[in-house]
Order: structure tokens, then C-alpha cells, then sequence
């Protein structure tokens, strides 16, 4: 146990160092700019989904979402995987959208470590 608490405090102070250097944060500005894009991309297509326990019901809207920002989507016969080519003004990519079931939440506990000490 000892060497694990020896180890974290390394690694937090090697974190401390490393958030501070030009490449590192241009990298995880860029990583959470796709994040964030990522996120607006699969709400946008949400919005044309109902989400059911099962998997996927589809709204009216789906129909011109296809017609209009996809090529050649489909959804899977049980309703759990919708996929195609979503289509940029530049780029195309294949996607595929998955349905997840809800999971139980069950109790736990939460470590923080909130001072170091010498």
C-alpha cells in the first residue's frame, strides 16, 4: 500500500508538469474541441430517435435526416444499431450509432486524496 501512495504521488507530480508544456495542452485542446463535436454530432441525430428500452424507435424527422445528411443508412433488425455515411461539406464518414442498455447503479465509495503530506 505504501508503494502504490509513493507511486500516485509521482504521477501527480509528473501530471503538474506536464499540464504546463505547450504540446500537451494544444493537444488536449484539441481533444476535447473533437469531444465536444463528437457530442453536438450524436445529439443532433438523437433528436430523430426515440430512445426505448430495446432499442431504437424512430421519429417522423428520420426520414429527411437520411435523405438530407446521409448516404446510405440503415438500421439493424433489432432496432439497436442505426449506421451509414454521414456527409460533411468536405468529408464523408461511416458511423454507426448503438443503443445501450440502462445499467443498475449500485452503491460504492469515492477516494480523494486531499492533501499531501511530507
Amino acid at each position: 500500500m505504501l508503494k502504490q501512495l509513493d507511486t500516485i504521488k509521482s504521477l501527480q507530480d509528473k501530471l503538474v508538469g506536464l499540464s504546463q508544456e505547450p504540446k500537451v495542452i494544444a493537444y488536449l485542446e484539441t481533444k476535447k474541441t473533437m469531444d465536444s463535436l463528437k457530442s453536438t454530432i450524436r445529439k443532433a441525430m438523437i433528436e430523430h430517435f426515440i430512445i426505448k428500452p430495446n432499442g431504437f424507435g424512430q421519429r417522423k424527422t428520420l426520414k429527411s435526416f437520411q435523405d438530407v445528411e446521409m448516404v446510405n443508412a440503415n438500421m439493424s433488425k433489432d432496432k439497436r444499431v442505426f449506421q451509414g455515411v454521414l456527409k460533411g461539406d468536405n468529408e464523408q464518414a461511416y458511423i454507426k450509432l448503438s443503443h445501450r442498455s440502462s445499467y443498475e447503479v449500485k452503491p460504492t465509495s469515492i477516494l480523494r486524496i486531499e492533501q499531501w503530506r511530507n
